[in-house]
């Protein structure tokens, strides 16, 4: 596998190695469900859950074979008996409370040898400027966190990177400006160049704005 792309959406895709007998959750949705949308068309199914009924009703318009569930992944009562291949959880685990407990509910929803895609808000100096990591984030980590975390879960690691440069703060005050000032649903990220170098190659792990990994159930 050659996980390598240009973007987030691109990347997170490359890592699910999709295939077309895949039942692929996914773990939060954002307002144009960019992610959903490539692999509906590649997978058997796509699933996702959230807790926001708004985001969930507007990104309907978009997808025809993708359920979506409102519901809270760590006590998702309507995912009980189910099991999927692949989950992917970008920019969630840092808003719960219990992340441990969370990454263990994945676990038990992934088939054997099921793969996890996740990504967190790396331990990086500049997140001091961020707008959300005092409003909504409960912790940000290291590589070295998160990797200790997943084991702890029942997890193997088989690939991890930093991500994003300074540009993902840009992005996230604009998100904020047309969320909350202007009541406005964009594309995060509408201003920036569709192109990243940072998904073009391993980074060093102090740099990049946020971690990235994929983790198998052992």
């Amino acid at each position: 596998m050659k996980p390598f792309s240009n973007n987030r959406i691109n990347y997170a895709v490359a890592l699910a190695e999709p295939k077309r007998n895949h039942e692929v959750l996914t773990i939060g949705i954002s307002n144009i469900p960019e992610i959903e949308i490539k692999l509906e068309k590649l997978v058997k199914h796509c699933t996702c859950i959230d807790i926001d009924k708004e985001k969930l009703k507007n990104a309907k318009r978009y997808l025809n074979n993708t359920t979506l569930i409102f519901g809270d992944i760590t006590n998702p009562k309507e995912l009980i008996g189910k099991k999927f291949d692949t989950i992917i959880m970008l920019e969630v685990l840092e808003h719960l409370e219990d992340d441990s407990g969370t990454l263990k509910i994945i676990h038990s929803l992934l088939k054997n040898n099921g793969k996890l895609i996740i990504s967190v808000p790396n331990k990086n100096i500049l997140h001091i400027f961020n707008p959300v990591k005092y409003t909504q984030h409960k912790r940000h980590y290291s590589m070295n966190e998160i990797e200790s975390l997943l084991i702890k879960s029942g997890f193997k690691i088989k690939h991890k990177n930093t991500v994003e440069s300074l540009k993902l703060l840009f992005d996230l005050y604009t998100h904020i400006f047309f969320k909350y000032i202007l009541r406005k649903k964009v594309r995060f990220g509408i201003f920036t160049s569709e192109r990243d170098k940072t998904y073009m190659k391993y980074n060093n792990e102090s740099r990049g704005m946020d971690c990235i990994l994929v983790a198998l159930k052992n």
